[in-house]
Formats: C-alpha cells, sequence, structure tokens
C-alpha cells in the first residue's frame, strides 16, 4: 500500500482484487486515493482519486463491473455524508486502472437515507441490480434498511427494519447466493443478523 491510511474501506472483486478507499489521516491525499491490490501478483496499483475525501465509509463491488462507496465522515466539513460514489472496473481489461473516474451518483430519494458513517453495504443476489444498505451511525445508532437500484440510481427504504439498531462498521455484510440472504454482525454486540425473503432475523450472538 503506498499511502498511510486510518478509517479507510476495503471491498473485494473476484478472488484476486481488492480495493482500498479513503482514510481519516490525510498523509499525501490519502483521503481521496483509491488503491487496487492484486494478491496473484503482490502489487499495489493508484486508481482515480475520490471526488469527496471520506473515512468511515463503506464499500462494496457489483457484479464484477463497479466499486462503490457510500457515506462516511468528509475529511473537509467533518459532517457526516449520504453521498454515493461509484467507479467503473473491467479485471478484464486492465487500461481501465488509468480511464475510469469516480462518479457522484444523482441519487433519487436520496433525502431517505441520513448521512452516517460505517453502514453496512453488499451487492443482493437477486434480478433487480439492488444493493443493500444497513444500520449505520447518525447522532444515533439505526436500525434501517434501503436499497439502491443500480440501474436507476434510486434509494428505496425496505419493508422490514430490524428490531435492534446496530453499527455493522467494519464487520462483513456479506450476501449468500445460495441461500439468496444477507448477514451481517453489530460492531458492539456481535450479534449477526440475516436478511432472508425480505425479513431480519437474529441468528446468534457470537461473542459472549
Amino acid at each position: 500500500m503506498q499511502y498511510a491510511r486510518h478509517g479507510h474501506s476495503c471491498c473485494a472483486l473476484g478472488e484476486n482484487l481488492i480495493f482500498v478507499t479513503g482514510s481519516r489521516k490525510d498523509i499525501d491525499g490519502a483521503s481521496k486515493q483509491t488503491e487496487m491490490y492484486n494478491t496473484d501478483t503482490n502489487t499495489w496499483t493508484t486508481l482515480a482519486p475520490l471526488n469527496t475525501a471520506r473515512h468511515y465509509h463503506s464499500s462494496c463491488t457489483f457484479q464484477r463491473a463497479a466499486v462503490y462507496v457510500f457515506c462516511g465522515i468528509s475529511n473537509e466539513s467533518k459532517k457526516y455524508l449520504n453521498t454515493i460514489e461509484r467507479l467503473r472496473v473491467n479485471p478484464d481489461d486492465i487500461f481501465f486502472t488509468q480511464t475510469q473516474r469516480w462518479e457522484t451518483l444523482a441519487v433519487q430519494g436520496a433525502q431517505l437515507l441520513q448521512p452516517r458513517q460505517g453502514c453496512g453495504v453488499c451487492e443482493v443476489q437477486n434480478q433487480h441490480g439492488q444493493i443493500l444498505i444497513v444500520g449505520g451511525f447518525h447522532g444515533q445508532f439505526s436500525n434501517e434498511t434501503f436499497f439502491l437500484n443500480t440501474q436507476t440510481n434510486t434509494i428505496t427504504k425496505a419493508y422490514s427494519e430490524l428490531k435492534d439498531s446496530i453499527f455493522p462498521f467494519q464487520v462483513p455484510t456479506i450476501a449468500n447466493e445460495a441461500s439468496k440472504s444477507v448477514v451481517t454482525v453489530d460492531w458492539q454486540t456481535y450479534k449477526l443478523y440475516e436478511f432472508k425473503n425480505d425479513q431480519w432475523q437474529l441468528q446468534k450472538k457470537l461473542k459472549t
């Protein structure tokens, strides 16, 4: 890694690529910098910078075609963000690292997503092209769930909310393709939750 970081976000694409974005510490402009690590070649590549310097944000990949970053705290204003950026990627064409730039999405329904840090995000395995957004902190912990439709850049609120407010900060929020579900963990209580058939269920407590 070429930039020292703290409060950054990481997400994986396929079996060999990891994308790292943002930083609370702004050494050498790290708060905007994006790097890609290739586990096959043990090399780092610097990609286009984010449009908004941020930390304590969330990120995920989508269909091997894009990386998304969500929310976080602005390094400039020190306020919570609800903006979403997208970087189109093509792991089969290395030249994308030289040509692609981050886009700040014009999101319909963005007012539903209160600016926050530490939410959980992941691609949902369905036909609608959605990314699930859950929990986080915006002055208080959240139990809300939203969907970003990646085809229309529209946010909608899910019908089902968690019974508990959660903070899935820097812990995995992962889709299970086989079971058509999403699992996440609350950073404070170590409770594991599953979202399936449009409902959240508490599964277990991972640590006592």
